[in-house]
């Protein structure tokens, strides 16, 4: 089965500013989060080069690692927000260049 991981990688990052919006994090929690979502974006454009299936196989546990770790600090800053009162902020629609 082929994943899209790409599109998940997109997402995250969606969601990641999304939540970033709604509730303003301390700033090493906010750098934590950011650079967790640029390696996702590292770790695939190596999945997506790689040939050997050993080193994809290993990729893409650390993906999903990352990826999961990536949910909770979202999760923890949608409590936060929720906590002080404030509603979680929608992700805007993407829009075409132009």
């Amino acid at each position: 089965m082929f994943r899209d991981f790409q599109r998940e990688v997109t997402e995250a990052r969606e969601a990641v500013m999304a939540a970033m919006r709604a509730a303003s994090p301390s700033k090493e929690f906010g750098a934590a989060l950011i650079l967790a979502t640029v390696w996702l974006h590292v770790l695939e454009a190596r999945i997506r080069k790689t040939n050997n299936l050993e080193e994809r196989r290993c990729l893409t546990n650390e993906f999903n690692t990352r990826r999961d770790a990536i949910r909770n600090g979202i999760r923890a800053l949608q409590a936060v927000g929720q906590k002080s009162g404030e509603a979680p902020a929608q992700p805007e629609p993407r829009r075409a260049l132009s």
